[in-house]
């Protein structure tokens, strides 16, 4: 039999509680649990930093009525959430991945949502080889084992380990409001034509938010038992907690 996997399907909520949900459901698993699947969207354009990204370049954001920001838990470079689709991975690395190592894990990801890209009819790639970059961008350049479609980086994704358990983070760029982004990280607009390009503008045909999810969904079904659940009421109140004394203060996202 194989293994099962909850599945949370596309709700758009704020930011904050975004990160404080997926916490909570990291929290809450467990070896005799289920693995979680999550996909979602965000209220209003938010940039979230890696856990350890430095955020003196994004002060003027706090409080701001366009773009909100928030720290994830997990590690890695700014992402800006807007016209693209979250998704979350939780689950024991020892159950889900058989043992393997991050890199290994990202790999075995990787390959499910390639697989369900070429379902769409779109052939995207998995980075073979890690690359440096200084940019507070995560989707400047590409890591290993992160996919592109003809040269662009299209899915950024990090993770977060502790306790034999794992919280994957992955954002899968549709489309890209150049002027928000030109703003959030200071670098020309030409720059991030050259060197950022969502998916919409990489293929030529028109492909939805819905669409993606179906397509992952699918394909993790062809490889674990599929239940879909919404978040239990034990859970959303750890996330509500959470939010309000974690993900929303000034305190956490501002640590480094």
């Amino acid at each position: 039999m194989n293994q099962k996997l909850r599945v949370i399907k596309n709700k758009r909520y704020k930011g904050s509680f975004n990160m404080a949900l997926d916490e909570a459901i990291f929290q809450d698993y467990n070896k005799e649990g289920i693995p979680t699947l999550r996909f979602y969207q965000w209220e209003k354009p938010t940039l979230s930093l890696g856990y350890f990204q430095k955020s003196r370049l994004f002060e003027n954001l706090w409080g701001s009525v366009q773009t909100d920001i928030v720290r994830r838990p997990t590690g890695g470079r700014g992402v800006i959430h807007d016209l693209e689709l979250t998704y979350a991975v939780v689950g024991g690395y020892d159950e889900f991945f058989n043992g393997k190592d991050l890199v290994g894990s990202y790999f075995d990801i990787s390959k499910l949502f390639q697989r369900a890209f070429k379902n769409m009819g779109i052939n995207i790639e998995i980075e073979k080889q890690k690359l440096k970059t200084n940019s507070p961008n995560c989707f400047e350049s590409p890591s290993l084992f992160e996919i592109t479609l003809k040269g662009y980086k299209i899915i950024g994704s990090a993770q977060y380990r502790n306790s034999g358990k794992f919280l994957q983070h992955g954002s899968i760029i549709l489309d890209i409001d150049y002027p928000i982004w030109s703003e959030v990280y200071n670098i020309s607009k030409k720059k991030l034509v050259d060197t950022v390009k969502g998916i919409s503008h990489l293929i030529d045909k028109k492909i939805t938010y819905d669409e993606i999810e179906e397509n992952i969904i699918k394909e993790f079904g062809n490889v674990y038992e599929l239940i879909n659940e919404e978040p239990t009421p034990e859970i959303v109140k750890k996330a509500n907690a959470l939010d309000k004394n974690k993900y929303s203060t000034k305190e956490w996202t501002y640590k480094k």
